[in-house]
């Protein structure tokens, strides 16, 4: 990144720390800040990757995507379905980085809210947020 002119910050213990620095200096500075999940424009070029998958590739049956904060997994789904509702979308995660399992096993429970994890058990743990949906 620096290569390509990047001004590269390393800031906080995890992922959401450095989100919410991100946040602050991108405010302060007068940036484009990016989000990681809520971003129109990363929603859409995922939706579009799928489509030209489909389009390419007539004959997959499936499509495994990462899950993550959930927004390009959402994309995903919704234009596989809408192309080929036949499609079985498959969505994975690193159990070192396991953002959305909590809150699958909240909902699975009945309680249909999220729940924040905070579990640093490595360097894993820097890169990932704390819950899916809040990225």
């Amino acid at each position: 990144m620096r290569a390509l002119g990047a001004e590269v910050v390393f800031h906080g213990a995890d992922f959401d720390e450095a989100r919410g620095h991100c946040e602050k200096l991108a405010a302060e500075r007068h940036y484009r800040y990016v989000h990681s999940g809520n971003e129109p424009a990363l929603v859409a070029g995922v939706a579009t990757c799928t489509l030209e998958i489909l389009e390419a590739r007539p004959d997959v049956e499936a499509i495994v995507v990462p899950v993550g904060g959930g927004s390009g997994a959402a994309a995903a789904c919704l234009v596989a379905k809408a192309v080929r509702p036949s499609i079985e979308v498959i969505g994975v995660q690193s159990e070192a980085a396991p953002a959305r399992l909590p809150l699958l096993a909240v909902r699975r429970a009945g309680r249909g809210h999220h729940q924040h994890v905070r579990r640093r058990a490595g360097h894993q743990d820097r890169v990932r947020a704390a819950a899916a949906g809040h990225a």
